[in-house]
């Protein structure tokens, strides 16, 4: 098979969004900016908003740019976070900043989608590090994103087939994080129908508080009889938060044994930890300066500075560790994870947890905020029952999970292969 080279912009039109500056407003249409675009998709966590009518200005086809974008424009973050990539597709709408790179396939020379796992590669991932070397705050320009060095099968057909097999690993991986999305959800609803709406099956199977069940007055409002509020520390058995390595420690034991180190922004709030994608630290730092916060199976981790509230728990027997920015709590009854983790990520109790906030130069939440906590307890025979529930619910996730983690370990490894020609299809 024939392959070119070249470099992106001799195949692809390169421009980036908008350069004035633009008001924005409460409701409208989406602007995003290089801090919503991740490596695959979008962080719509923190967004802004601009008006239709900036939006048909700047964004409209009759601007007549590559601005407009197309379904499959490949997006590029090129001030901050340079090289995370996401493509635009049908269902998308919204406006960019000129944080971020435009690149609109030239379809007679090369595949969009070919060019997008290219971009997605360790080829690019390598080059733009060496971008970022000579780069300031991590900017880099429209022609440095032009000149990147493009290898491809001269066949279109032949790209295609690539396309076919990477799409193939990527709907699998897309339909397992679904499901999780799904399961997870199941588990929330059934967590807020018993324990925040109170309509758990009574002695008769029918929904308590709405069936007349006896409700008492407490300090967070009607409760079901029976049921108490507890100071959330009471339930746990220990609590504690990550430490985070010096460069000199790391500098000191850079070729040693290496060991997984957590930080908040691998912790999704839908689904679970990507245990491949971790960052490592010398394992002789992780069993010496950061003994104290070496995580189990089975903690349940709280973010607790910078983006507060997300919550997850560990689900693998592996040497593990986190910085000062993870709490991470155990409980008496360890067979209450699931229930415990199910709580922290509920509406009522993230709100709870927003109050506790400290607003500073950097908002925080301490470990006794935490623990004071105020949460009401049912009974243990009805948690018992929820988790006859939700258990085999978080199992089936567990697999998931873990087998889409085995696809993507599977299609990076591919990749490259396929790119390079070492395996022909």
């Amino acid at each position: 098979m024939k392959f070119n080279h070249s470099i992106l912009g001799d195949i692809a039109s390169v421009g980036d969004g908008a350069h004035s500056k633009v008001k924005r407003v409460e409701d409208g249409v989406l602007y995003l900016t290089s801090k919503n675009i991740k490596k695959g998709f979008l962080d719509l966590e923190k967004v802004d908003y601009i008006s239709n009518e900036d939006y048909t200005k700047l964004f409209s086809k009759s601007t007549n740019s590559v601005r407009h974008l197309e379904k499959n424009d490949i997006l590029v973050g090129i001030i901050g976070t340079f090289g995370n990539i996401y493509q635009y597709s049908d269902g998308d709408y919204f406006g960019i900043s000129s944080s971020i790179g435009i690149i609109r396939a030239n379809k007679e020379i090369i595949n969009p989608n070919f060019l997008y796992y290219y971009l997605s590669s360790r080829y690019v991932e390598r080059y733009i590090e060496n971008i970022k070397g000579g780069s300031v705050q991590g900017y880099t320009n429209l022609s440095a994103l032009r000149s990147i060095p493009i290898k491809y099968p001269e066949n279109i057909a032949y790209q295609s087939k690539i396309v076919h097999i990477m799409s193939s690993l990527d709907s699998k991986i897309e339909l397992n994080n679904q499901m999780i999305d799904t399961l997870e959800e199941m588990a929330s609803t059934l967590f807020k129908r018993w324990f925040v709406d109170f309509e758990f099956p009574d002695e008769n199977g029918n929904p308590y508080k709405s069936s007349g069940g006896k409700m008492i007055d407490s300090e967070l409002g009607e409760i079901p009889e029976g049921w108490k509020v507890d100071i959330f520390g009471a339930k746990m058995s220990f609590i504690s938060k990550g430490t985070t390595p010096t460069k000199k420690d790391l500098s000191l034991h850079n070729t040693e044994e290496m060991v997984s180190f957590l930080k908040v922004k691998d912790m999704p709030m839908k689904g679970l930890i990507k245990y491949n994608i971790l960052e490592k630290i010398p394992k002789i730092v992780h069993e010496t300066k950061l003994k104290r916060s070496i995580l189990k199976k089975g903690d349940v981790l709280l973010s607790i500075a910078g983006t507060i509230g997300r919550v997850n728990i560990v689900t693998e027997n592996i040497s593990l560790n986190t910085n000062q920015a993870v709490s991470f709590i155990r409980f008496f009854q360890n067979k209450n994870v699931y229930y415990y983790m199910v709580l922290l990520k509920s509406d009522i109790y993230q709100q709870k947890l927003k109050e506790k906030i400290v607003h500073a130069v950097q908002p925080n939440l301490s470990l006794s905020e935490i623990k004071s906590l105020k949460i009401i307890s049912p009974p243990e025979v009805l948690i018992d029952s929820f988790l006859k529930i939700i258990s085999p619910i978080y199992f089936q996730i567990i697999k998931l999970d873990k087998e889409a983690n085995e696809l993507e370990e599977i299609r990076d490894t591919l990749l490259p292969k396929l790119l390079s020609g070492e395996i022909e299809v």
